[in-house]
């Protein structure tokens, strides 16, 4: 059920899941593209803008329970 719930969340937020690869979801912006790794219940998340990076990190954390 994680793995549903969090994918729903993310395609909310305008993520898409690669073709090749089942647990990478990316976002394209304007200003970046913003990569998260989903293995079991831990994400890696990447990209080219720090502060794009800790706005998720917030939206995550505000979604579900997290440490960082």
């Amino acid at each position: 059920m994680w793995h549903v719930k969090i994918t729903q969340y993310f395609h909310q937020m305008g993520f898409r899941i690669s073709q090749s690869d089942n647990s990478l979801y990316t976002r394209n912006d304007a200003k970046c593209t913003i990569y998260i790794l989903l293995y079991v219940d831990d994400l890696v998340i990447g990209g080219e803008d720090l502060a794009a990076i800790q706005k998720m990190k917030t939206l995550l954390s505000n979604k579900f329970e997290m440490k960082d």
